[in-house]
């Protein structure tokens, strides 16, 4: 008899979740044989407790021809009575669109173990599910962590008694937390709006974008085909609107044509300018010359403003996409998710890192407040602040303070409402073997780090003053009065511009180019945050779809240039057909991810698929007309 049997995602997380529960003895045998653990030696789980773990998916949906036969694209062969092979070879376009679209049995999906070396692992698995009185999932708490536990239960158990099934949710995996979890199971029954919802939205994600992604792969690669003359290529309900969108982009930068407009702008004797507005705008530098000509306007001029004290607060805390946002700008690298995990998993520095909220609890408030006056930490801060100071040349006013009050910007309860997670953070383990860490790894975390705890800084302060000659010159300026946070977070930056007083002033013109700007390629960092703005993808998929789309050495359809994103040069043409055809739907991308989001039950899951199998005949209606 087992009495307690834990489920882990991968290898690392099952070592927190061990070094964690065993605390009265010395736990033995294997995380992916017997199971790693014993009897009596937690003093959170009573009796036998063993824990063991998957390695991400180890189950995954088979292709369509395993699916169903009719999927198949190439013939049977036989042979003959001569000892002849005949039949075989690729069945033609016109009998494979007689079969598609895909439409999965959803009573009998068929999955297979990723690698032959896992089929062993389940069995082991199996065994000890058999035995056990009680099971807690502890796989990452969201719909991708749920599905890799439903997909394995789902091959493995029949009958299943949910009554023995418990739910672990942590937000970080130090000793504490897991603990705490484990003081906390979620137990499964129809109750659980959450655990309701990461199965009905993580099932119909997964059957409606293998239908629909296939499908069009299939589709695609025929017209690619057709005109090109390779099949290849990346298709899917995000990845055709990542195309859609950097293609576009790019023709508006390649069609550009330069324009410009010739303005009178006013120059005090300190150089600081003052732009002239519309009436002062001219088509060709002759026209802006003749004006100066023919009007006298005056070389003493009165100068006013308009002042007024800005106050500017800490921003809000890191989601993924943000962070990564921040990272790529900073350091032009945009891949940073196995750093993300090794400081979730290894290092348990970070926050659980796949997530879309911007808000902490109290609790995780209070914790930071403690980690905050760590020798550690403060030695990592005043460093980062030094380096700042150092840089801009400014006089050190930031003040830190580790008892002040959170507010609603940071900490809201009701954001975290059947959220299955909070904003992306340090956890409390402090950062003692820093130096150990890569440099990416120590990049990672130190602006994670600096950005969290600016929170607990003085605001930033500006002077903005509006300056005005008369009715037509105009110009905006700010000076810091205090840098505060900034100098923490890295959002400092020196004034570029004077600061005049009001007054009498001898000043001179000029007649400056105005160019029409050329509209930029678009950047990875542009497109990230173009997914999370427009609700494309998830915290889990849209850096990881991207680099796909970048990085895959057969089938990329994108590149990178020294400007931006670009599609490659032999699919531009298709990419262009289907935009014109209307078969990359930027709306449609936009309302199966809202919709995916309110899901509560499996019922709702399954009409959602019904519903997208809509979609996906509709593209099949545009296509055969396009490729038969």
């Amino acid at each position: 008899m087992v009495n307690w049997l834990i489920f882990a995602e991968k290898r690392n997380q099952a070592e927190k979740y061990a070094d964690a529960l065993f605390d009265k003895g010395e736990p033995s045998g294997s995380f992916s044989k017997g199971g790693y653990g014993g009897r009596d030696l937690s003093s959170i789980l009573d009796g036998e407790v063993r824990v063991v773990h998957f390695k991400g998916h180890i189950y995954e949906m088979l292709y369509p021809q395993y699916q169903d036969q009719k999927y198949q694209i190439e013939n049977p062969s036989e042979t003959n009575s001569l000892g002849i092979e005949i039949g075989g070879g690729f069945k033609s376009v016109e009998d494979m669109m007689k079969v598609y679209p895909i439409e999965l049995d959803l009573d009998n999906i068929q999955m297979d173990v990723k690698e032959k070396k896992m089929l062993q692992m389940s069995r082991n698995m199996k065994q000890l599910y058999k035995k056990a009185e009680h099971v807690v999932v502890g796989t990452d708490f969201d719909n991708e962590g749920e599905m890799i536990f439903r997909n394995w239960f789902n091959q493995n158990v029949t009958n299943p008694d949910w009554s023995k099934l418990y739910r672990l949710k942590v937000n970080d995996l130090t000793p504490k937390k897991i603990q705490y979890a484990f003081n906390n199971l979620i137990p499964y029954d129809s109750n659980n709006k959450v655990l309701g919802e990461m199965e009905a939205q993580g099932f119909a994600r997964t059957i409606s974008d293998y239908e629909y992604g296939l499908s069009f792969s299939y589709y695609g690669r025929q017209l690619i085909l057709d005109r090109v003359g390779k099949a290849k290529g990346q298709f899917g309900r995000l990845k055709n609107s990542l195309l859609g969108v950097v293609y576009m982009q790019e023709q508006k930068h390649d069609q550009f044509v330069p324009t410009s407009k010739y303005r009178i702008d006013m120059t005090l004797p300190n150089g600081d300018i003052l732009q002239g507005d519309d009436t002062l705008t001219f088509d060709t530098e002759k026209e802006a010359n003749q004006y100066l000509q023919t009007n006298s306007l005056s070389s003493n001029v009165n100068i006013d403003y308009k002042e007024k004290a800005r106050t500017i607060k800490p921003p809000k805390l890191f989601s993924r996409n943000e962070l990564v946002v921040h990272l790529t700008k900073k350091f032009n690298k945009s891949d940073w998710n196995g750093q993300l995990q090794s400081l979730y998993e290894q290092h348990t520095l970070l926050s659980y890192p796949r997530t879309d909220i911007q808000y902490i609890s109290q609790e995780a408030y209070d914790g930071l407040a403690d980690l905050l006056q760590s020798a550690a930490v403060q030695k990592l801060i005043k460093q980062r602040i030094q380096d700042n100071v150092k840089r801009l040349g400014v006089n050190e006013d930031i003040s830190i303070d580790a008892s002040k009050p959170a507010t609603k910007r940071y900490v809201d309860e009701s954001k975290l409402e059947g959220e299955s997670h909070y904003a992306l953070i340090p956890t409390d383990t402090e950062p003692v073997h820093f130096s150990d860490l890569t440099d990416d790894e120590q990049k990672v975390y130190m602006e994670d780090l600096a950005h969290t705890m600016s929170i607990f800084a003085n605001d930033s302060e500006v002077m903005e003053r509006e300056y005005t000659s008369g009715d037509h010159f105009k110009a905006k300026q700010r000076q810091t009065k205090t840098y505060g946070f900034k100098l923490l977070n890295g959002q400092a930056k020196p004034d570029k511009d004077g600061f005049p007083d009001a007054g009498q002033y001898d000043v001179e013109y000029k007649v400056s180019e105005v160019k029409a700007k050329q509209p930029p390629l678009i950047t990875t960092t542009a497109l990230l945050n173009m997914m999370k703005r427009k609700n494309w993808g998830t915290s889990a998929t849209r850096e990881s779809t991207l680099n796909m789309m970048l990085k895959n050495k057969k089938s990329a359809p994108l590149k990178q240039s020294k400007k931006g994103l670009r599609v490659k040069d032999e699919l531009k043409p298709v990419v262009n057909e289907l935009l014109e055809e209307g078969l990359i739907d930027f709306e449609m991308t936009s309302n199966w991810q809202t919709t995916l989001d309110k899901l509560l039950t499996h019922q709702d899951a399954l009409k959602f698929i019904n519903e997208t199998r809509d979609d996906t005949r509709q593209v099949h209606e545009k296509f055969k007309s396009l490729i038969l």
